[in-house]
């Protein structure tokens, strides 16, 4: 998926979030989504995340692959306890939404993902292209359902 495909899903799914919620600190709580739904693509040297630290986007590919481990749910879990554990539940569950929200998007591209890699190979895809109209097509239905949770 396109990075700007990965961004509106976490802004509607944060929104979403924060209206059943009723989170005090919501606009920390969309901040910590919105920058967590990039990451997994940081093993990827040509994404968004992964052109600015270059040298240690190469690394993360050479050792684990592009949707190797930083494209499991196992990492997502991973980082959940990390930021519960140094931080609050609220930024952790932030974490989990948007590290899941990206998974879930790239888990109906062909390439898919492995969901339980380091415990498991096994894939799940669909047949949506990167970067293809169906790709497009999601972003637009995103930005329209954060404008109609929005009012």
């Amino acid at each position: 998926m396109m990075f700007k495909t990965h961004v509106a899903f976490a802004i509607l799914v944060g929104i979403v979030f924060i209206q059943m919620f009723e989170m005090q600190y919501w606009w920390l709580f969309l901040l910590v989504t919105v920058f967590i739904a990039g990451i997994p693509d940081i093993d990827a040297h040509k994404s968004t995340y992964g052109k600015r630290i270059k040298p240690l986007s190469f690394l993360i590919n050479l050792f684990f692959g592009h949707r190797g481990l930083f494209h499991s749910f196992i990492f997502a879990v991973f980082l959940f306890i990390i930021f519960n554990l140094f931080g609050n539940s609220t930024l952790a569950a932030a974490s989990l939404l948007g590290y899941s929200s990206h998974l879930l998007l790239d888990a109906l591209t062909k390439q898919g993902i492995m969901p339980l890699v380091p415990i498991s190979t096994f894939r799940v895809h669909g047949f949506i292209k990167s970067g293809g109209i169906f790709d497009w097509a999601l972003f637009f239905v995103f930005i329209i359902g954060i404008v109609f949770v929005l009012i």
